[in-house]
Order: C-alpha cells, then structure tokens, then sequence
C-alpha cells in the first residue's frame, strides 16, 4: 500500500518507504542530490538528467 507521493524514478528502500536516490531509465543509480538543483549524464545512455524542484527530467 502506498500511503504517499513517490516522484518518477525515485530509488525508494525500506518500511516505510524513504528516498535515498535516483535511477536512470536504463536502471542506473545516478549520481545527484535528494533536493535542490543538479545534472548528470548517464554513460550507459548518454542522456542527461537535470534535477530541480524535487523533478528528475530528462534533457533533450
């Protein structure tokens, strides 16, 4: 049962529930922070990830 919002590709772990990261499309733990602003590219992919206001989207 989920009791809370969970953001899109969040790596969720334990009972309850809590962030501890963030995963790539392609199921690759990325390397950002759990809040504020970031950006990292995913080697696997080659895309780019930006997160900012608690939304992980990926850069076109």
């Amino acid at each position: 049962m989920i009791n809370k919002h969970v953001p899109a590709d969040a790596l969720m772990v334990g009972v309850p529930a809590r962030q501890i990261g963030w995963m790539s499309q392609y199921d690759e733990q990325l390397d950002l922070p759990l809040a504020g602003k970031g950006k990292v590219s995913c080697e696997l992919a080659g895309a780019v990830y930006v997160l900012e206001n608690g939304t992980l989207r990926v850069e076109v």
